[in-house]
C-alpha cells in the first residue's frame, strides 16, 4: 500500500552531492583589473568599480589574480588556497625547469579546476626565464567556449 522509501541510500546521494559542491567554486561578482608591471589598478567606469559580466571575463580575472599571488601571502586568502608557490622558483638555478614547468602546469590545472564553470585546461606552455614567468593556456568552459590566457609575470 505505501511506496517503499530505501533513506540510507537518499542520505548518501545527499551527502555525495554537498560533497562535490564544497570541492568546487562558484564565480560570484568579480571586479575588472588592470595589470601594469606588477601592479593591478581596479577599472573604473563611470565612477564605479567595472564588473566581469560574462562568465569568460570572470574566469580569465581569476585566472590573472591566480598567476600573480602568492600563496599565504595575503591575510586576505589565508585558508583559501589561493596563490601560487611558483614564486618560491624565481631565480632558482638547482631544479631543473622541467621540474618547474610540470608543477606549475600541475598546480594551475589544480586550481582552475575547482571553477564550477571549467573544463578542462589545454594547449599548456611554460617557461621560467630567470624571475620573469611567461605563461599561455587555454580553459575550455562547461558551454563549450574558452579563454585564452598568455601572460609575463
Amino acid at each position: 500500500m505505501f511506496p517503499d522509501f530505501n533513506f540510507d541510500e537518499a542520505l548518501e546521494t545527499i551527502e555525495q552531492v554537498n560533497n562535490e559542491q564544497s570541492d568546487s567554486i562558484t564565480l560570484g561578482r568579480v571586479l575588472i583589473y588592470e595589470f601594469i608591471g606588477n601592479k593591478a589598478t581596479v577599472v573604473i567606469e563611470n565612477g564605479k568599480p567595472k564588473e566581469a559580466k560574462t562568465i569568460k571575463e570572470k574566469v580569465m580575472m581569476y585566472a590573472q589574480m591566480l598567476l600573480r599571488t602568492e600563496l599565504n601571502k595575503y591575510n586576505v586568502y589565508k585558508d583559501t588556497d589561493f596563490g601560487m608557490t611558483y614564486f618560491n622558483y624565481r631565480g632558482n638555478r638547482i631544479l631543473p625547469s622541467g621540474f618547474i614547468n610540470s608543477e606549475l602546469k600541475r598546480e594551475i590545472e589544480e586550481k582552475l579546476m575547482r571553477l564550477s564553470v571549467v573544463d578542462s585546461i589545454s594547449d599548456f606552455s611554460a617557461k621560467m626565464n630567470g624571475t620573469v614567468l611567461n605563461v599561455e593556456f587555454t580553459i575550455n568552459l562547461n558551454d563549450n567556449s574558452s579563454v585564452s590566457i598568455s601572460e609575463v609575470i
